[in-house]
């Protein structure tokens, strides 16, 4: 579904990725997981044409992606869900919802109003309950319910999480970490999610990238990068117990 080869991209003069490579098959989900500023978001700008890379390649669904805008990555079925949420305050909740729509046809849309809102809705009932409320006035957890909901309102191949879990409680983070499961068990998306909390994404994904200043320095599946005493010491703490089934 995705790959990524020998991909460097550059801040300015810093280069914030020094060739890293990774690939998602169709139905998995991955996480890239490591401290602040070891280029996590950086690499999934570069995917989702936030920022264009300075040399690798990178292929989505068969097709060299590397250079195209974020708006032809969202027709071809990659949506970003961008850290900090990026929410329109003043909209509503199903407003807000429907921007996720915004690259659908006129006919689409009536459709998703029929069948992809109640799915949504399905999904975080909370969001029916507010959905003439503005975005602004709900909890930190759930806007990230609605900018995680927004996402596939365009229908989706693939979803590229941001710090899913950031500000949010530790029980928020469990649940909306079994919605992330969820759309990929239940809908078939595809999930790659960036995440310093190792612990919540190692629980729900299959496989895992460690990044560090740039540089993957590790990989291997969830199970065994959560038996690794490295990432024990480095990220999971003491006592830890492997949840990963």
């Amino acid at each position: 579904m995705l790959k990524l080869q020998s991909v460097i991209t550059y801040y300015g003069r810093i280069m914030a990725l020094r060739g890293i490579s990774l690939h998602v098959d169709p139905g998995e989900i991955v996480a890239v997981v490591g401290p602040n500023g070891a280029g996590k978001t950086t690499a999934l700008n570069t995917i989702s044409g936030v920022l264009a890379p300075k040399s690798g390649r990178i292929v989505f669904d068969g097709s060299e992606v590397a250079g195209k805008s974020t708006d032809n990555l969202v027709d071809m079925g990659l949506v970003q869900v961008t850290e900090g949420r990026q929410l329109s305050a003043d909209m509503s909740v199903y407003g807000n919802l429907m921007l996720g729509a915004y690259r659908r046809s006129a006919a689409d849309k009536k459709s998703i109003v029929r069948s992809d809102l109640q799915r949504v809705f399905a999904m975080f009932p909370i969001l029916e309950d507010r959905r003439t409320q503005s975005a602004g006035t709900l909890s930190g957890g759930e806007q990230q319910m609605l900018a995680l909901g927004r996402a596939p309102m365009a229908r989706p191949k693939m979803l590229l999480l941001d710090e899913p879990s950031m500000g949010l409680a530790p029980l928020v983070v469990k649940e909306m970490f079994k919605i992330i499961a969820g759309l990929c068990k239940q809908e078939g998306t595809t999930v790659l999610v960036v995440e310093q909390n190792v612990k919540a994404a190692l629980a729900v994904a299959k496989r895992a990238y460690v990044l560090e200043t740039g540089r993957v320095v590790m990989e291997g599946t969830a199970s065994e990068l959560s038996k690794n005493p490295e990432i024990q010491r480095a990220y999971l703490g003491k006592g830890y117990k492997q949840m990963v089934e």
